[in-house]
């Protein structure tokens, strides 16, 4: 499927920043962004010259060889060359002149249709020399080493979040913005980015065109495919550099770095008590409310805590999951969190000297 106005959900963006997100251009971004960032390696600075009207311009090199530019007159973006110009200039034209043989899609640049071509023939030319994974695109090789080295070195200098990648630390730069320009037909809500209003639009549609070729599962985002496939493969690409612990997410790996650096980013705003992850911090509130949102479906009781109602019905089930090394039979935990043997054990225990009342479970 092709996107065809801009990234995600900013509720997203902050898992799109990753390196997991290397594979965002499968979803193909706009053409004319595309053009516009491979150009940039082509590109050369300028010095305007007042009242020039010329689109060549002239500039010396360090070894006094003359170096033409080639200037677009719609965005004033410089080239090397009149081919590069050419080419540049259909991403204002929208002419597309390449085609897919095997789907029809349409391509402005012939190295955007032979990069395209890979996704029917499954190609991954491009392979990381530190743990064999192979890419169909050079760019998304050279991210992916990011993830060994650690590298991000893309700065947000309003929020100090860095990024391995200029194309994601470019989108975050729009969300300081506060203009949401993209907004929603059925529901009215906004967007930073094009591409988010796309992504949001499938949740009133229920569209979801990304499939699993290992059990048919679908999704609405390529990025939960790719996460999702780390099921089948166990491939864990995000280790902690402190202690080497590997994970299959970068959300995952950032909450891990918090046991060393001991930060506990979330405040409750009630008592001031601060946690390491935001579902134990959401847990402590309902201390202060008394929400209770678990019910036993058999008795009515309410819990605070899934985990209670959990151990809570076995008492209605019989569930016996607990077995002890020294005393005889299995156990079942009661609301008071301990382990009661039955009376006819009790009596054994009783006889050789042991008065048991309960055996807490730690």
């Amino acid at each position: 499927p092709q996107i065809k106005e801009g990234k995600k959900d900013p509720e997203l963006v902050q898992e799109w920043e990753d390196p997991e997100t290397k594979w965002i251009k499968e979803e193909k971004e706009s053409e004319s962004l595309w053009i516009h960032r491979i150009n940039e390696e082509v590109d050369i600075s300028v010095n305007d010259q007042e009242g020039s009207s010329s689109s060549v311009s002239e500039s010396r090199s360090p070894t006094n060889k003359k170096q033409r530019s080639f200037t677009c007159d719609l965005c004033g973006r410089s080239l090397t060359s009149q081919c590069s110009l050419e080419r540049h200039y259909r991403a204002h034209k929208g002419e597309k002149p390449f085609s897919c043989q095997t789907c029809g899609k349409s391509f402005s640049q012939m190295y955007s249709l032979n990069e395209h071509k890979r996704s029917h023939t499954g190609e991954r030319p491009f392979s990381c020399q530190k743990c064999g994974k192979t890419f169909a695109r050079m760019e998304c090789l050279n991210v992916h080493k990011r993830i060994h080295t650690g590298e991000r070195r893309f700065s947000c200098d309003t929020c100090g979040k860095t990024f391995s990648h200029s194309f994601y630390f470019k989108l975050h730069k729009k969300l300081h913005t506060g203009v949401k320009p993209f907004s929603c037909d059925t529901c009215g809500k906004c967007f930073t980015i094009g591409a988010n209003l796309n992504v949001h639009k499938r949740i009133h549609t229920g569209e979801k065109p990304f499939s699993c070729q290992k059990c048919g599962k679908r999704f609405s985002r390529i990025d939960h495919l790719h996460k999702h496939r780390r099921i089948h493969t166990g491939e864990k690409p995000f280790p902690c550099l402190t202690c080497g612990k590997s994970f299959s997410r970068m959300r995952d790996l950032n909450r891990h770095k918090r046991i060393h650096t001991g930060e506990k980013p979330f405040s409750c705003q009630s008592c001031g008590k601060s946690f390491s992850q935001i579902s134990n911090l959401n847990r402590h509130k309902k201390i202060h409310t008394g929400e209770k949102p678990f019910s036993c479906q058999s008795c009515g009781k309410n819990f605070s805590r899934f985990s209670h109602l959990d151990r809570h019905n076995k008492i209605h089930t019989g569930e016996k999951p607990f077995s002890c090394h020294y005393l005889p039979g299995s156990f079942s935990p009661t609301t008071e969190s301990s382990i009661k043997p039955a009376e006819e054990e009790r009596a054994v225990w009783e006889r050789v000297g042991f008065k048991l009342q309960s055996i807490h479970v730690s």
